[in-house]
This record gives C-alpha cells, sequence and structure tokens, in this order.
C-alpha cells in the first residue's frame, strides 16, 4: 500500500495488535500480528486524543445502495438516515449488503438525556453473536468487543464516525479526536445491527466504501 509522506510537525504513533490464539474471540493475544498507526491529537484542556492519519486512509469504491430493515413502527428510514426512537426498551434496524471489508462514514445525532446507542457487527440479525460498538454518554465511555475508552466528550451532542472493517480487524474513529480497535476473528457476516437504548438517536451513513 502506497500513502504520502508525514507532514513535518505531526505527531504519529505506531502500536500493535496481535493475533488471537486458535483464532478465536476467547483466545489469548499473540506477538505479531498488525502494526497500527495513529495521529496523535491535542485537545483545548490540553489532553491527548489519537485520530486516523489522513495518509493512510483507505480509498474504495462507494457502494452506491445498500438493505435497511426496521424492526418497530417507531424508526424512519430516509434513504441513508436512521431515526431511532426508543423511548423505553430497545429499537433496532438492520444494513444489509455492506461489504466485509468496507469503511463507514456516520454522522450521529443524539437526542438529549440518550443513554445508549450503537452499531453490532457480524450478527446474524439478532444480538446473540457478533461484536458491539457501544457508546454511553452518561459513563463518557465507548465500548467494542473487549477494549472500552474513558472520558470521551462529546457523546451526547452530534458527532461524526469513522468505522474500518478489515478482515478480522474493525477499527474506529470517534470525531477525530479517540479511536478503538479490536481483532474479532469470527466476524462472518455483513450484518450491521444499528440500535438505540431507551434512547432517540439518528444515525446518517453519510458515505459506505468496499475496501480491495
Amino acid at each position: 500500500m502506497k500513502t504520502a509522506p508525514f507532514k513535518e510537525g505531526r505527531r504519529i504513533g505506531v502500536a500493535w495488535l496481535g493475533t488471537r490464539r486458535g483464532d478465536t474471540d476467547d483466545g489469548v493475544f499473540q506477538f505479531g500480528g498488525n502494526a497500527v498507526f495513529r495521529e496523535l491529537v491535542q485537545h483545548e484542556d490540553g489532553t491527548l486524543g489519537a485520530k486516523f492519519p489522513a495518509e493512510m486512509l483507505l480509498a474504495g469504491a462507494p457502494v452506491p445502495a445498500f438493505g435497511v430493515a426496521t424492526r418497530d413502527a417507531t424508526t424512519r428510514v430516509e434513504e441513508r438516515t436512521i431515526h431511532l426512537a426508543a423511548r423505553q426498551g430497545l429499537a433496532v434496524a438492520s444494513c444489509s449488503g455492506v461489504p466485509h471489508n468496507a469503511r463507514l462514514s456516520l454522522r450521529v445525532f443524539p437526542q438529549p438525556n440518550a443513554r445508549g446507542f450503537g452499531l453490532h457487527f457480524s450478527s446474524d440479525a439478532t444480538f446473540d453473536s457478533g461484536y458491539d460498538l457501544h457508546f454511553s454518554p452518561d459513563a463518557r465511555s465507548v465500548t467494542l468487543n473487549h477494549q472500552s475508552i474513558l472520558a470521551v466528550e462529546g457523546l451526547a451532542r452530534p458527532f461524526t464516525l469513522d468505522v474500518v472493517l478489515w478482515g478480522d480487524i474493525i477499527d474506529v474513529c470517534i470525531h477525530g479526536c479517540r479511536t478503538l480497535i479490536d481483532r474479532c476473528p469470527q466476524r462472518d457476516s455483513s450484518t450491521i445491527l444499528l440500535y438505540a437504548q431507551d434512547s432517540d438517536v439518528t444515525f446518517e451513513m453519510a458515505e459506505v466504501m468496499a475496501l480491495p
């Protein structure tokens, strides 16, 4: 893969995402796997965050259409905008036809007092299997499978979300300032569930690209 050189003065960090023993979800991490690159960013309060380096974002072919199935009468779909209104309980929409290797660019619009919402990957259209990307505005936390980050600001306000699905890796960038990654060896489906729990949330699927 060819990338442009990094501009002088930027800070690029490199980490390592190991494989899992036995190539299973509960296998312990092993040495060796994939290098992970991040550009460090400084927030207004002086703390540091991270985002995807622009030069390393994979380009792909736009996906012109994908299927969206609603699960309840309160869910509305307008082209690529999905509005979930779960005043009590769970509201879910199912997206099918997203390539296994893909980059998703979303805009997320939580309404005031949203409790929890997210995306559920590689599912048989239920929550019985798959990998959960969960946003909790009250706790200021984001969880992806076995990994979590805390002190995530801005989850109660509109934010951007970039998701890279590559093989058994799910890589996430939240509003260009926080990232989260995990290896998910048993991701074997292209179904993605968008959900809201005791929340009113709108997901705008701004762009879906198939990666080579």
